[in-house]
């Protein structure tokens, strides 16, 4: 499904995101998130918000404003497994920084990695396989 997010950023506007799912044959749906830049910030959001809808989240260059990171200071340590990447001379990389350092004293079970390049498609492409595998496998394991 097609997730609709409306944030400040980019005046307000309303964002798509792709939510890619799966149900399990466990009484409780498992779900996973993806995304690149705004995509980053539903994926980890929604993850902190949803806490029994997703147990995945993968984001690529994620926009993570102030207030999010504030908001995740306040809440319980997150169920789902994360897994950020963003590029070192990405102009969004101290955010991330910033994310994952809040994220792992609350006792996140997130991996974290930078890879050169900025907040570009080149950067996303060379990352994307890797992203679609990760959530791939965390369905198979399901």
């Amino acid at each position: 499904p097609v997730i609709q997010l409306q944030t400040a950023f980019g005046g307000g506007k309303t964002h798509s995101m792709l939510a890619l799912y799966h149900l399990a044959t466990r009484t409780v749906p498992f779900s996973a998130l993806a995304g690149m830049s705004l995509g980053g910030y539903g994926t980890v959001a929604l993850a902190a918000r949803y806490r029994d809808r997703y147990g995945f989240g993968y984001a690529l260059s994620g926009w993570y404003p102030p207030e999010l990171i504030a908001e995740l200071q306040g809440r319980p340590p997150l169920d789902s497994q994360l897994v950020l990447r963003c590029g070192s001379e990405d102009s969004l990389v101290e955010s991330n920084r910033a994310l994952v350092a809040v994220l792992q004293a609350r006792g996140a079970r997130i991996e974290y990695r930078e890879a050169a390049g900025g907040h570009t498609f080149q950067l996303w492409s060379n990352q994307i396989e890797a992203m679609l595998l990760a959530v791939d496998e965390f369905f198979v394991i399901r």
